[in-house]
């Protein structure tokens, strides 16, 4: 039984990220709402668990409060006619495939979950070597003038996705998975350039400064490492709020978010699930590029509350760099996007997140 749950997790994780390929002009291109189909099984794995029938099903409090706040705010969102009904995937999804590898998934499988992603890696970087090299001339041009040059933004390889933000995110995803991990860390090098030139900024940016981070605390001890790193961060911080002014993409996010709060007006309440979406099914489309502003407009103060106490009880519990590095790497990217709608991204972090509590890669307290 314990095989059987551990392949049907596996196959079932697989097989929703590797569905990329199949929205992509690569491949034959088959419908978005596949990938939902793919992934439904994956409710039913709890039965599959004798533990279940012992009463003692490994859900903690944090979980089921945000849980059931999910489903009470997806029932108002029906309930007010919102465009996109079955949204709440965005936020039940990556809180699933979280249940499944934190505590259904046996020891031997999570390595092999690991395995996959490290393939899905090679895949990824297959194919943005292949669009460098097809863009070699224009490529090239652009370096030789700067990386931030004007029209280096609107020349971007976008991997298996249509926009180049969420290939750079999805990469950046699981290279920090493997940075903290420790494994396959010497691969890691091959995938900057492709990442470079996805030119996601908000992954670049989350990269670097929770790269920083993981070293401020692994080296806290040593008082000139920390000075250094300390104004490298600041410069940095610097820069990119110089960047951020001045960017024509960021200034259109934050008139785009300005725009919905003013119209639609935010209810601290929440509005419910399904009206902050980029569904290709629905007429009405909302974009706040903040999951932090996504989470107060759609369940409301209270579901955000719910959903920072969820991932501060795993924190709490798991005070080591490696956690902490990924939980701010995470926040850095909702702050910047709609990441839980931004497929398949939050499924590979909240997976990597489940990964590193498994492993326990460190046991160093902050």
């Amino acid at each position: 039984m314990l095989k059987t749950r551990g392949y049907v997790i596996l196959i079932i994780i697989s097989l929703y990220v590797l569905y990329s390929i199949f929205l992509s002009e690569y491949f034959i291109q088959l419908p978005s709402y596949i990938k939902e189909a793919i992934f439904i099984p994956l409710f039913f794995i709890p039965f599959l668990d004798v533990k279940v029938y012992q009463k003692k099903i490994r859900i903690t409090y944090p979980i089921f409060i945000y849980a059931l706040i999910l489903i009470i705010y997806s029932i108002i969102g029906i309930v007010n006619h919102a465009p996109d009904i079955g949204a709440i995937r965005y936020y039940l999804f990556p809180l699933i495939a979280y249940l499944m590898v934190r505590y259904y998934m046996p020891d031997q499988f999570v390595d092999k979950l690991i395995k996959f992603y490290f393939f899905f890696y090679l895949l990824l970087l297959m194919v943005g070597y292949y669009q460098i090299y097809f863009y070699r001339d224009k490529f090239l041009m652009l370096f030789l003038e700067g990386l931030l040059g004007t029209e280096f933004h609107t020349n971007r390889i976008f991997l298996f996705y249509s926009v180049p933000t969420i290939a750079g995110t999805v990469l950046g995803s699981i290279m920090i998975l493997f940075f903290l991990l420790d494994k396959y860390k010497k691969w890691l090098i091959i995938g900057v350039p492709v990442l470079m030139f996805c030119f996601s900024r908000s992954s670049i940016v989350a990269m670097i400064v929770s790269v920083l981070l993981y070293y401020a605390i692994k080296l806290r001890k040593k008082t000139f490492v920390i000075i250094v790193l300390v104004i490298f961060l600041f410069l940095l911080i610097s820069l990119s709020l110089n960047y951020i002014l001045t960017d024509a993409a960021f200034l259109e996010r934050l008139e785009m978010s300005k725009d919905v709060i003013h119209n639609k007006g935010i209810n601290i309440l929440g509005k419910g699930i399904g009206f902050v979406s980029v569904s290709s099914f629905i007429n009405e489309v909302l974009i706040f590029d903040n999951d932090f502003l996504r989470f107060i407009y759609e369940v409301g103060i209270i579901g955000l509350l719910s959903f920072l106490f969820f991932v501060f009880s795993i924190v709490k519990n798991n005070v080591n760099k490696e956690m902490v590095t990924l939980i701010v790497f995470f926040f850095i990217l909702m702050y910047t996007g709609d990441i839980h709608s931004m497929y398949p991204i939050p499924v590979i972090i909240y997976t990597s997140i489940a990964i590193i509590l498994r492993k326990n890669v460190s046991k160093d307290i902050i």
